[in-house]
């Protein structure tokens, strides 16, 4: 079990960004600026070293749920009212609207030129990422789509049905469906394209090979298990997995063992990113931020707010933090340069991140 209090150190207040009204949904930095998305309709645009709101992008007509940017810089927004939109960064201006779902959007992914979309309406769509047409329609869902993975010739899909499901990218035919979990699933993965692994409300995570048959259940979470997410380093896999009981859990893929279980949050973790193979980054309705190091489990940093995250993410330099909140703002922090954490910061990977999952767990939890 990781060592959750003895050696962590407190990070350091720097900024904060005002601006917003509502609750903020999503935080993203790229090019040297931030850029966070929110329940009052906006986008907005930080420099990230004046802290100064540059721009506001506007046209949503309800909350923003979603949103990813592509590595050319190109951000893709989903709303209450249905609607996608894009829009290019540096140039400050809108691009397409994508319109065809009727309810709200929950997720979204970039697969190479293709945009990837679930939504409460039980469907997932593929759009042509700058022409903006609908191309496909994923059908088979019974209910909220909560998670999309893309691999090329396959689309794996998590659902509020508890199950998961296979399509075919060629004609969006359904090919198998997996079945097994008692709650909402939540969320997937699929290292190298070889097992399918699921988190489920039913408090387990499971795994699955590739044609549906379920090869393992874990069950060491004792709540929901919110959120996986696969790290991959020197050929070698692991999945680290937040949860409800308060806990982190990072498990060995090679043979599906328990590594570690990062204990110290005293309420639901809702906002979990990974930094690097050695570096995570965990929120808890606790009200409290922590860092963790993978390599041992341990708790390097810890920060006690006044209201929930909603979203992180780094910032300019492996030693800035943003940290985003139901109150609409935006905290920037500094993470103490020391050996030990120059050891494990300075490899952050930069990667865009590709998908992201709606806000909706939060307040419908």
């Amino acid at each position: 079990m990781g060592n959750s209090d003895s050696n962590a150190r407190e990070l350091v207040y720097k900024t904060e960004l005002c601006g917003h009204t509502k609750s903020i949904s999503m935080i993203t930095h790229h090019n040297g600026k931030l850029y966070s998305a929110s329940h009052d309709l906006t986008i907005r645009q930080w420099e990230s070293e004046s802290a100064l709101c540059i721009n506001i992008f506007r046209g949503h007509s309800k909350f923003i749920t979603a949103m990813v940017m592509s590595h050319d810089g190109i951000i893709y927004s989903g709303s209450g009212d249905g609607e996608i939109r894009s829009w290019a960064a540096e140039r400050q201006v809108a691009l397409n609207v994508y319109k065809g779902h009727t309810k709200t959007i929950t997720s979204l992914t970039l697969y190479d030129e293709f945009l990837f979309s679930g939504s409460f309406d039980h469907e997932i769509r593929q759009w042509h990422r700058t022409k903006s047409n609908c191309i496909q329609v994923y059908k088979g869902n019974e209910d909220i789509v909560t998670g999309i993975v893309v691999t090329g010739e396959f689309l794996y899909s998590s659902g509020a049905d508890k199950t998961l499901r296979k399509f075919s990218t060629k004609d969006g035919s359904c090919l198998l469906v997996m079945t097994g979990h008692t709650g909402w699933v939540w969320d997937l993965v699929v290292p190298n394209n070889d097992h399918v692994y699921s988190s489920s409300v039913d408090g387990t995570i499971r795994k699955w090979s590739t044609d549906g048959k379920l090869m393992k259940v874990f069950s060491e979470a004792s709540d929901c298990v919110n959120r996986i997410a696969l790290i991959t380093h020197k050929n070698k896999n692991s999945l680290v997995a937040s949860s409800w009981d308060g806990c982190i859990r990072q498990y060995d893929l090679s043979n599906d063992t328990l590594i570690h279980t990062m204990s110290g949050h005293a309420s639901k973790i809702k906002s979990m990113i990974v930094v690097n193979h050695r570096v995570m980054i965990s929120g808890s309705e606790d009200h409290e931020l922590r860092i963790w190091d993978l390599k041992n489990g341990s708790c390097q940093y810890k920060l006690k707010l006044d209201t929930p995250v909603t979203s992180l993410c780094m910032g300019e330099n492996n030693h800035v933090l943003y940290c985003a909140n139901k109150s609409g703002a935006i905290r920037k922090y500094a993470i103490p340069k020391t050996r030990s954490s120059e050891k494990y910061l300075t490899s952050v990977d930069r990667r865009d991140e590709q998908t992201h999952y709606s806000t909706y767990e939060t307040s419908m939890f």
